[in-house]
């Protein structure tokens, strides 16, 4: 039969299901927080380029005007 060796040492080996419920917890939790990071980051990157776009417009007719004499 199993002995109370044997369960004292499964319990340094393995995880308990209360333990592994925690740490699923725990991670979660931190995978979440990343989502929204990356919204967020999303969103500065979406605004960032409208706004990068809308001075690179102008600047590239100038640099064909120029460069083309057009």
């Amino acid at each position: 039969m199993i002995e109370q060796d044997d369960i004292a040492r499964l319990d340094e080996r393995y995880v308990k299901k209360d333990d592994c419920v925690d740490m699923r917890t725990e991670t979660d939790k931190r995978i979440d927080s990343i989502h929204e990071d990356i919204a967020v980051v999303k969103q500065k990157l979406g605004t960032l380029i409208g706004i990068l776009t809308t001075i690179a417009v102008p600047v590239v007719a100038i640099a064909v005007k120029y460069l083309f004499g057009v």
